[in-house]
């Protein structure tokens, strides 16, 4: 903003002492031109500037949401792999393994919702997609049976259709 002061003054500076005094109606009418164009593209600059920000905060949003997820999964590795998750611990399951069933049942409902924090964000995103879709195909045995994603979004039932065939909506 400096810059572009300190240029428009030099400039006028520079005019008052090269135009003669009749000539300075036809400059005017040009550098109130050259202004007009100088604003047109800073107005442009900026609002591309503000749209990349704001797409760079985006994705800053979505990684960050995704980052607390994989924290969990780091913290809890036999959860984030579904062929080493808990399997429901039936009627003479000891109170343990019901606790750890449960710890994973909310593991997956944090999981989805992270999702949808994620598209809130990023709508329409194939790259967040598709890595919704790979989670839910890698703990598909506990969302086909028994998981209620009925309580999510139209958005995660319809990448847990997509992804496993199961139909939210009953």
């Amino acid at each position: 903003m400096l810059i572009i002061l300190a240029v428009i003054f030099i400039s006028g500076v520079l005019i008052k002492r090269i135009i003669p005094e009749n000539k300075l109606d036809a400059w005017a009418n040009v550098s109130s031109i050259v202004g007009g164009i100088a604003t047109a593209i800073s107005l442009l600059w900026a609002a591309y500037t503000f749209y990349e920000g704001a797409k760079i905060q985006k994705e800053l949003a979505a990684s960050s949401i995704y980052q607390e997820h994989m924290k969990l999964s780091i913290e809890n590795p036999d959860f984030a792999n579904g062929s080493l998750a808990p399997k429901p611990p039936g009627i003479g399951g000891s109170v343990a393994d019901k606790m750890r069933y449960e710890k994973y049942r909310w593991y997956i409902g944090h999981a989805l919702y992270s999702f949808e924090s994620i598209f809130d964000v990023m709508p329409g995103d194939e790259n967040w997609d598709s890595t919704a879709v790979q989670f839910i195909k890698g703990h598909s045995e506990y969302i086909r049976d028994s998981f209620p994603c009925n309580r999510y979004t139209d958005r995660i039932q319809q990448l847990v259709k997509e992804a496993i065939g199961r139909d939210c909506s009953r």
